[in-house]
């Protein structure tokens, strides 16, 4: 099967492109233009180069592989349309790309398009499926492949692997076996295609749930309801991308990794800080989380 891939770059990105690369033919890798003026992006180049940024890890492969690769200017660039109907595609496989295909991208490749999804769709539809997954306190995660539609994440599914989310268990391992599953799962759905077997399953509206981006700096604990528990599993697991806004009983607080939690019977007020000795404790439903102090806190990265 002739692939072609469309993906922007990271762990899930490079693992699916390896992983379909060793059962199929990858003809061209699509990717978004880098953004910004020529020195901006010469600059970037520079900084890539002296190691000063992680390298471009799916650049460095398809370079390595020889494999062609294209930037495209949005989801509808025409030239993208042009260059594709000259390479004939059976697939098209989505994976981390920004854009949602213009649907005469989509009916180009005679076996259909492909987009990997990390969550167990129809839930979390969206860019931010990790926080979603962890704010709504899911008990089970997953990889969806799906077929590319006209709307984001929301056509038919062609195959899930679903496992436990273990409790407090981290985004950035999760991300790392996300991508592997998700390669796997992917490469799975070419083979499927290859084989003649398109009994793909519609997804049910009813269940839906978004996963937008999420505001800098948002309060999105709900102390009134959560248990301490789900307070830490929440915090635990998207550290260091998004810090809770807390406050002690004077001024607004940074705090650093979570240690862990306590169940206690305190009176400390649910949802402030409270320094003890060298940590934070903040007061939850239920006991207490406790934090380090303090590490250079930056941005939400979710935002």
């Amino acid at each position: 099967m002739k692939v072609v891939f469309f993906a922007a770059g990271g762990e899930i990105a490079l693992k699916s492109i390896e992983a379909v690369g060793e059962t199929h033919e990858i003809a061209a890798v699509v990717r978004p233009r880098p953004t910004g003026s020529t020195v901006r992006r010469l600059l970037r180049r520079t900084a890539h180069a002296m190691r000063m940024k992680p390298r471009d890890a799916v650049r460095h492969f398809t370079t390595e592989k020889r494999i062609l690769t294209i930037e495209a200017e949005s989801g509808r660039d025409k030239a993208i349309v042009a260059m594709l109907n000259e390479i004939q595609p059976d697939v098209i496989c989505i994976a981390t790309f920004p854009w949602i295909l213009d649907p005469t991208l989509l009916t180009v490749p005679s076996y259909g398009a492909f987009n990997l999804h990390a969550s167990l769709l129809p839930r979390h539809r969206g860019p931010n499926p990790y926080f979603w997954t962890y704010y709504h306190d899911d008990r089970d995660v997953g990889v969806t492949v799906h077929v590319a539609a006209n709307d984001a994440d929301a056509g038919e599914i062609v195959i899930q692997d679903k496992w436990e989310l273990r409790r407090g268990f981290n985004v950035i391992p999760l991300h790392a076996e996300m991508a592997v599953r998700g390669a796997a799962a992917l490469r799975e759905a070419v083979d499927m295609v290859e084989r003649g077997e398109r009994h793909f399953t519609p997804q049910d509206e009813t269940l839906v749930t978004k996963a937008p981006r999420v505001k800098p700096m948002a309060a999105m604990v709900n102390f009134a309801e959560w248990d301490v528990e789900r307070v830490w599993h929440f915090l635990a697991g998207i550290h260091p991308f998004f810090h809770e806004p807390l406050r002690d009983a004077e001024r607004p607080v940074r705090y650093g990794t979570v240690i862990g939690y306590e169940r206690t019977d305190g009176t400390g007020q649910v949802g402030r800080v409270e320094r003890i000795g060298e940590e934070w404790r903040l007061h939850c439903l239920g006991g207490s989380v406790r934090l380090t102090l303090r590490d250079k806190l930056k941005k939400n990265a979710w935002a």
